[in-house]
């Protein structure tokens, strides 16, 4: 099989040379057989990440309700304030 240099084929390709040298340092000695099942831990391991992200913001939204609102959360006491009078 000919090879080419890096230059080249990102050239031809329309892509840098970065990128082919961290494809190959990604996938070096790695066969067709070896890439599917690495895509597909890849996929679920995104797919774990927007979950945990999700669950992330929602935590902080109900964190910044409670305190906006004084509500309280699991059993803690509420924050006490004076109310204000009308001089």
């Amino acid at each position: 099989m000919p090879t080419c240099r890096s230059d080249e084929l990102a050239r031809r390709n329309g892509i840098r040379v970065n990128a082919i040298w961290l494809w190959g340092s990604k996938y070096a000695g790695m066969s067709a057989s070896d890439l599917a099942p690495l895509k597909q831990l890849e996929a679920k391991n995104e797919q774990m990440q927007r979950a945990i992200a999700r669950q992330a913001l929602r935590i902080d939204v109900t964190e910044g309700l409670t305190r906006k609102n004084s509500w309280s959360l699991f059993g803690e006491p509420k924050a006490w304030r004076p109310c204000k009078t009308l001089a």
